[in-house]
């Protein structure tokens, strides 16, 4: 009875084993499916587990049916699929580069790419995404960890969970158990993170590897198939982060959606076609040159013109992780001169992009002239297009908004959806909104406030003058 299983496994283990090249295209596709469906499972059956130990936990149980509840915090829930389907990608072609590396390393070549250079950066990137999110906690949290004096045992235990990519789940968690309805702003900063810092770089880096590997050998095996779904995942998890944020800085959402989301759509694609064409047509020193320049220049004009134009106080931290979110996509709120240096960076950069693409002389630590040619590879041809066009519409399209009145200078952010939220003070709801943790400990000083005001009130019924009591300040 166990003899078709037996097989099965003889056949996937020889798969696994081959140390032949002619069908390591087949062993690497196997291990990166694999890998995505683990993880991808392993993600979702722990959110899942998470969930119904909140809703058991919550003043929903009993009430209200735990699918019920499921579609009420669907702005909750749907960022975080987003999140584990583009984290799920990511490995899989972490471990389809891993075991074309290995290949490399036993002497076989893949033409016209070095593995390691893509997987060494882009498993960098990882713990860089993460390491930028454990900033955002900490600018988010120091004063609630100050005014409650959180031991140090607890705040470990969070760098834990965000270096293993958990902390998205713990959101949940206590979300749910809290009543949120719509996210929290902790939870917003951990996906636009994300999209910034680790979901463009991967775009890019495997946009560049398709490019590399356009009519040869890699290509024709299946294992560039999950690259393809990565790069969408990638896209989605851009699009879906950025597109949150323009809502803030609409007046009129309902009436200028449709243009938003195109001035969106063009703004994304013509900033990664242009990451992707410097590193193909020109190399990665050049790109590193660009972005370097970029982001000095983005953060002069956030400081000047942006958001901290009036907040001179803001760390340098927060500076400067917005200058790294504008340098993947600007904002659409009304600050035209922003825009303005976006067109003409975007037009001196395509420029260029043209001038190396389309000629033959040699520059400084460029490729070969037959690699950088975008009439031989219809991939960086395409892209050269969108590039292009994007630049164009995203910028007619930002004016057409401007001019309309649809976009404003500062952020409508609102307070988070919660049960009973009415209930508090505006100061609580302010808070609340930050993040559960602080929710947490708001929730249950004001049930201590209220508990100590009812006994004030029945010992001043009994005693006509009571003795003076302490008072406790909100946070």
């Amino acid at each position: 009875p166990l003899a078709p299983l037996h097989s099965t496994f003889s056949v996937m283990s020889r798969l696994l084993l081959q140390t032949d090249h002619t069908t390591t295209g087949v062993s690497a596709y196997v291990l990166s499916v694999i890998s995505f469906i683990a993880y991808m499972l392993f993600s979702l059956l722990l959110l899942l587990i998470v969930s119904v130990r909140a809703y058991t936990q919550s003043k929903w149980y009993g009430l209200v049916s735990f699918h019920v509840v499921l579609r009420r915090m669907a702005c909750i829930y749907l960022p975080v699929l987003v999140h584990i389907f583009d984290t799920s990608t990511d490995i899989a072609v972490l471990v389809l580069w891993a075991v074309y590396a290995i290949d490399e390393m036993r002497g076989y070549n893949h033409e016209n790419v070095n593995m390691l250079s893509f997987l060494i950066p882009s498993v960098v990137l990882i713990f860089v995404y993460r390491s930028a999110f454990m900033l955002q906690w900490y600018v988010v949290h120091r004063d609630h960890w100050r005014s409650f004096d959180v031991s140090l045992s607890h705040k470990l235990g969070n760098m834990f969970l965000i270096l293993t990519d958990l902390t998205v789940h713990k959101l949940v968690y206590k979300q749910l158990r809290l009543q949120y309805l719509s996210p929290c702003l902790i939870q917003r900063r951990l996906t636009f993170v994300e999209a910034v810092f680790e979901s463009m770089p991967q775009l890019v880096f495997q946009s560049v590897f398709v490019i590399r590997t356009y009519n040869t050998e890699v290509a024709a095996h299946h294992g560039i198939d999950m690259v393809y779904l990565s790069l969408v995942a990638s896209v989605l998890s851009i699009f879906s982060n950025f597109d949150r944020e323009d809502v803030e800085y609409t007046i009129k959402p309902f009436v200028c959606n449709i243009g938003v989301k195109l001035f969106r759509i063009c703004e994304i694609v013509a900033r990664y076609a242009i990451f992707t064409l410097l590193w193909a047509v020109l190399s990665g020193f050049h790109i590193s040159i660009y972005l370097f320049a970029d982001f000095c220049v983005y953060y002069y004009m956030e400081t000047k013109t942006g958001r901290f134009r009036d907040n001179k106080d803001a760390l340098l931290i927060v500076k400067g992780l917005y200058a790294v979110q504008a340098v993947v996509g600007v904002h659409i709120r009304r600050n035209i001169r922003m825009i303005m240096v976006r067109f003409a960076d975007n037009a001196i950069t395509l420029i260029a992009i043209f001038l190396f693409g389309l000629s033959g002389f040699d520059c400084f630590k460029c490729h070969d002239v037959d690699e950088r040619n975008v009439e031989h590879n219809p991939y960086m041809l395409g892209l050269l297009i969108m590039a292009t066009a994007g630049t164009v519409i995203s910028f007619v399209m930002y004016l057409v908004l401007y001019h309309s009145n649809f976009v404003s200078v500062t952020s409508k952010r609102s307070i988070v959806k919660m049960v009973d939220i009415e209930k508090l003070t505006q100061g609580q709801q302010q808070q609340i909104s930050v993040s559960p943790e602080i929710c947490e400990r708001v929730l249950g000083l004001s049930k201590y406030l209220e508990e100590r005001s009812r006994s004030d009130v029945a010992c001043s019924a009994s005693d006509p003058k009571p003795p003076k009591q302490e008072t406790m300040d909100e946070p």
